[in-house]
């Protein structure tokens, strides 16, 4: 089988990028149309509905290095967001953590990064707890590592708060929407 060369491919993306796919959910594109090597990308993803996400456009920068597509590209969220495969700090997806990146193959396109990081926000297991404090509503993501970036004193007090204004510990139904009243 042929090897398709570097720019053909970032090519072929590109045209897909363009003409859009799927249900519009995730999109990429040049960041410069003027940019010859076809280094620099711009991705959207449109976070999925009963999620954390729900309602949030997150935009991302994407490197294709000279390697690419044999080398995953990088990938940084512009937008703050809370995924465990997401540096807190720069926004760089890690690949250590991400799949996708970490045992990239060469079949793997930008389309497939984008939508796999969308599906990741999805991901079973990934239980969000909803509580009302004083009136305004706070969503806490608890999954492994998520669960780390809450203070646990805050956690604790989120916790003994829900406790003491609904009787329990169960958490509000996944995906439903609250509104002060």
């Amino acid at each position: 089988m042929a090897v398709v060369p570097r720019n053909f491919r970032l090519l072929e993306e590109l045209e897909r990028g363009e003409k859009g796919f799927g249900d519009g959910t995730v999109s990429y594109g040049m960041q410069d149309g003027d940019d010859l090597l076809m280094k620099n990308w711009t991705g959207t993803i449109i976070g999925p509905p009963g999620t954390a996400h729900e309602n949030r456009i997150y935009t991302l920068r994407i490197r294709c290095g000279d390697g690419y597509p044999d080398q995953a590209p990088e990938v940084w969220f512009r937008s703050k967001v809370n995924m465990s495969c997401i540096d807190p700090k720069t926004g760089k997806v890690e690949p250590r953590l991400f799949p996708v990146l970490g045992n990239w193959k060469r079949e793997s396109t930008l389309e497939t990064v984008l939508s796999e990081l969308r599906r990741e926000m999805v991901r079973p297991g990934r239980a969000c707890m909803v509580v009302l404090h004083n009136r305004l509503i706070i969503r806490a993501c608890m999954r492994n590592r998520d669960a780390t970036l809450l203070p646990p004193s805050l956690t604790c007090a989120l916790l003994v708060r829900h406790r003491a204004l609904t009787g329990s510990y169960s958490s509000l139904p996944r995906g439903q929407n609250f509104r002060e009243a």
